[in-house]
């Protein structure tokens, strides 16, 4: 029989069938009196409608009643329903499957998830958290922390993989999700069209949509360094603009920066799939690497008979055996770091970059880079093709640790300093 996994994560539910994903479908919904628009036919319509879209009800999956309720949609759990159902529907109808879910559910969210899956007359063969599944299908030993992000909020979650892959602990980051960067990205590409193409993107709401709808394409090529290239045609009209993928880059930092400061220093960082796509998330989590895409699928396939054995009911699974070929699949995304592949060149706050010479450079808590040190402040300076941060007075963090002495400063790496909020990103700058 096939092997069917959903993922449920709310920044695309995804569905893989025998290793081959067969459907993704973004956690949001449109509804108004007549009908429910769920996945991309209502992400396609969401900057035209936005009072009848939805997209928190996989994140507060609950049967409390919506503000606008309707007698086919009256709480989250309705709108779950809806958005499964289309998800199925996408995938062929498969008669039962294996239910990989985020580890913020608590048993009353999983009790009303499995009563979803009744009402669908979908057999669930198994329920596991996904980062447990994810490392029980690539991790060797060690200890984990998977960043997972979901449309609202972003989960930290702490493994441990022994004889056995155990999920220790969920720390959720409120504000830091799919849909912030997409807004703060968005609104960057506005501005680039409003300066350079004298085009208000954001006045009307049909244009706005073009720009959601573009935006995929446009992160997906700021991921690769250099100028994008923004284009937009409207009214007959086109409009271009080119924006820096470094800002792009900027935008990934700002949102991340409230989970950078929660990642402990005795664990492996493993990044999940919505997060890599994002233009600079692995770097700025560095050291990190990427899970494989397809870890979580891997990881029920090499258990299926823990999953799926013979039972009367079905149990959360938060423990699996370790996979006996462990394998991350570095040709992916990893990014282990060498000097010569990550060392920085400049450091950037704000939009302004600043080159690393032999000579320090001095930055100051409101934001200052200088050549000259005026009082307090943290120092870098080139040495031997390596970048050097000192702490000189003021209390300095690298990537959230404070900097006792000096600390070799990485592409990716962000700097803060007690008593402001500027924040130092050392990036790297090509010919």
């Amino acid at each position: 029989m096939s092997l069917n996994v959903i993922e449920l994560n709310d920044s695309a539910v995804r569905v893989t069938r025998d290793g081959l994903v067969v459907c993704s479908s973004p956690g949001i919904a449109l509804v108004d009196a007549q009908q429910v628009l769920c996945g991309a036919a209502a992400q396609a319509r969401a900057q035209i409608r936005p009072r009848e879209v939805y997209q928190h009800f996989w994140q507060h999956l609950n049967e409390l009643p919506l503000p606008d309720a309707y007698h086919h949609c009256r709480h989250h759990a309705d709108l779950a329903y809806h958005h499964l159902a289309s998800v199925l529907d996408a995938a062929g109808r498969p008669a039962e499957a294996v239910l990989a879910v985020p580890g913020h559910y608590d048993e009353t969210q999983l009790a009303l998830l499995l009563g979803i899956t009744a009402a669908l007359g979908l057999k669930v063969a198994g329920l596991i958290d996904t980062s447990v599944a994810a490392l029980a299908g690539c991790a060797p030993a060690g200890r984990y922390v998977v960043v997972d992000m979901h449309r609202h909020h972003m989960t930290l979650n702490t493994l441990e993989v022994g004889a056995e892959v155990t999920l220790k602990s969920v720390e959720d980051v409120a504000q830091a999700g799919l849909a912030r960067i997409e807004a703060a990205a968005v609104s960057l590409i506005a501005a680039a069209l409003l300066s350079q193409a004298r085009f208000d993107a954001l006045h009307e709401a049909a244009s706005a949509q073009l720009l959601y709808d573009e935006l995929p394409r446009w992160l997906a090529q700021a991921s690769h360094g250099g100028e994008v290239a923004i284009a937009l045609s409207y009214h007959g009209k086109r409009f271009s603009a080119q924006v820096a993928a470094r800002d792009f880059v900027h935008v990934t930092s700002m949102v991340l920066a409230s989970v950078v400061e929660r990642l402990p220093m005795d664990a492996q960082v493993l990044a999940g799939t919505a997060l890599t796509a994002l233009p600079g998330a692995l770097d700025y989590l560095a050291p990190a690497r990427a899970l494989p895409s397809d870890a979580c699928y891997r990881g029920v396939a090499e258990h299926r008979l823990a999953l799926t054995g013979e039972q009367d009911s079905v149990h959360y699974v938060t423990r699996l055996p370790a996979t006996r070929a462990p394998q991350f699949n570095d040709d992916e995304q990893s990014i282990a770091r060498s000097a010569a592949q990550r060392a920085a060149t400049h450091v950037l706050t704000g939009s302004h970059a600043q080159a690393l010479t032999e000579a320090t450079l001095y930055l100051h808590a409101d934001g200052r880079i200088a050549r000259a040190a005026q009082g307090a402040h943290a120092a870098v300076t080139l040495t031997n093709g390596s970048a050097l941060l000192r702490a000189n007075g003021v209390e300095t963090r690298l990537n959230g640790v404070a900097v006792a002495g000096s600390a070799v400063l990485r592409a990716g790496d962000h700097i803060t300093l007690a008593g402001g909020r500027a924040l130092f990103i050392a990036i790297v700058v090509s010919d």
